[in-house]
């Protein structure tokens, strides 16, 4: 199995270091480089939900309010889902879902659409 892939991982190691290489690379586990790679697998809604900003709502508003009772109640494989739709990865950024930029917006002042993350 190691053999079948042998060529692309040599060739994601040695572009891997070219752009991260040098002594300090030394000084992080196979562990910590995951992380710095790929973020973190733990999801914890309730940090995304108290970093959330919103503009034309406020965490108070019905809608606001049953968007987190449905991203909570999510299976965490549907709550994956959901963090790549609104995120673009379904991984979380070092140091978690409290610090990924979102921002949950209305869709103009007189709009009865549903809210927009960015």
């Amino acid at each position: 199995l190691n053999r079948a892939v042998e060529l692309q991982f040599e060739a994601f190691a040695r572009g891997f270091l070219m752009l991260c290489g040098g002594p300090c690379i030394a000084l992080f586990s196979a562990t910590e480089l995951e992380r710095l790679v790929c973020g973190t697998p733990l999801l914890d809604f309730a940090a995304l939900q108290s970093a959330a900003k919103y503009e034309g709502y406020t965490r108070d508003d019905q809608v606001i309010v049953w968007l987190w009772e449905v991203v909570h109640g999510l299976a965490p494989e549907n709550q994956r889902k959901y963090l790549k739709f609104v995120s673009g990865s379904d991984r979380a950024p070092i140091g978690g879902l409290a610090n990924l930029r979102c921002l949950i917006q209305r869709d103009g002042e007189d709009s009865n659409k549903l809210p927009t993350s960015h």
